[in-house]
């Protein structure tokens, strides 16, 4: 039993690609103005727009699904939840206690995915 079938993973395809898209032109967009300019702050809007566009994606998806298939994505988030806050919690520790350098954000957000995807496969093995 498959959780999406290929019209939600081409919806979540289009939105990745115009996330990643306003990611990189607003570094470039930031990174060719001065420092002072409150347009550096405005490049920041784009991505924002795509995130909330990838919660409207999320959400319309998460609509159209059955209720095992819900349950199936409900444990998938919650396996990426436990595994973003164990993340956070050892840098932590490891920024405070060891003095090893600040981790980028952006491997929240893989650590956040790889979670998602590995109780995704655990919860299609379980219900399949």
């Amino acid at each position: 039993m498959a959780l999406y079938g290929r019209r939600y993973w081409a919806e979540y395809l289009i939105w990745f690609l115009v996330f990643i898209g306003t990611i990189a032109l607003s570094r470039l967009a930031s990174d060719r103005l001065p420092a002072e300019s409150p347009l550096r702050l405005a490049s920041l809007i784009p991505p924002a727009l795509a995130v909330l566009g990838g919660f409207w994606v999320e959400l319309r998806n998460l609509r159209r699904i059955d209720e095992l298939q819900r349950t199936m994505y409900l444990e998938s988030l919650l396996y990426g939840m436990v595994a973003t806050v164990l993340f956070c919690a050892l840098a932590f520790l490891l920024e405070t206690m060891i003095g090893l350098p600040r981790v980028s954000p952006m491997w929240v957000i893989v650590v956040n995915g790889v979670g998602c995807l590995f109780g995704l496969v655990v919860s299609w093995w379980r219900y399949r």
